[in-house]
């Protein structure tokens, strides 16, 4: 039989107790055009009694595994070089052949896992525009399928200085995968300028003589000096006595207007 090897499980039939069931399983070598083969090896691993099935873990060479008495039809199983796992459902009641399957995966190691990445903080951040300010990224952490740490690429800083939506990518990887991450930041400018008078904000000018408007200044936390976008309402008649009032106003790039700020001027001593 050359090396034929034949694993028996064996039951007493409890009808009869006087009848014996042989239960094997036979590997052989089966040519592509299904004549006849050679036998092969077939290694028991482990039998396990499951309530009244019998389970037979194993290993063969050839490339078909069947019942012996054969039970399976052709076409054969062809699990060449492979374990396998041949199930007897009511094993001690009946002479039903076993079902033959390849044994389930072993659950992958920790090491053959892709890496993961976490977001420090929430995945969108919205921020108060500062003239010359600086992100600080929460950033991510990042951890191989062992959860070990690996390193985490950042792409992309926000610039607080400037309105609008910026998206950093975080990104890690290893010999196995990789993963990523996004962050949304929008920054925004929601605070009003501000507005300063230069100068007093009550102003007695001597009639007959040309009236200088001493201006204010105007600062605003995204765009800083802006004195140069303040606008003016009311005028001064330097050759009329009289009480004039000089409005000044000013919005940011944001949409945000500043406090409006006043100067009365009085003129005097016309001399008609």
């Amino acid at each position: 039989m050359g090396n034929y090897v034949r694993v028996s499980l064996r039951n007493l039939d409890p009808s009869t107790l006087g009848s014996l069931r042989v239960a094997g399983l036979a590997s052989s070598v089966v040519p592509a055009n299904g004549g006849a083969g050679a036998p092969a090896a077939v290694s028991l691993g482990t039998l396990t009694l499951k309530g009244s099935s019998v389970e037979v873990t194993g290993t063969f060479t050839g490339n078909s595994l069947t019942e012996d008495p054969a039970g399976i039809p052709w076409p054969y199983p062809i699990w060449q070089g492979n374990d396998f796992v041949a199930t007897y459902s009511n094993f001690f009641t009946t002479t039903t052949p076993p079902s033959l399957t390849p044994p389930a995966p072993p659950p992958p190691t920790c090491s053959s896992q892709p890496p993961a990445l976490t977001l420090n903080g929430s995945s969108t951040q919205t921020l108060e525009c500062v003239k010359g300010g600086t992100y600080s990224d929460p950033g991510a952490q990042a951890t191989d399928g062992c959860g070990n740490p690996i390193e985490v690429h950042a792409y992309n800083t926000p610039l607080l200085s400037y309105e609008g939506s910026y998206t950093i990518g975080y990104y890690t990887w290893n010999s196995v995968g990789s993963a990523s991450a996004s962050r949304t930041v929008i920054v925004d400018d929601t605070t009003a300028p501000s507005l300063a008078l230069l100068g007093p904000s009550y102003m007695v000018h001597t009639c007959n003589t040309s009236w200088e408007d001493p201006g204010v200044t105007a600062n605003d936390a995204c765009s800083g000096d802006i004195s140069t976008w303040v606008s003016r309402t009311g005028d001064v008649n330097a050759w009329a006595v009289g009480v004039y009032t000089v409005t000044y106003n000013v919005t940011d790039a944001g949409g945000n207007s500043a406090t409006p700020v006043t100067r009365t001027v009085e003129v005097v001593n016309c001399p008609w």
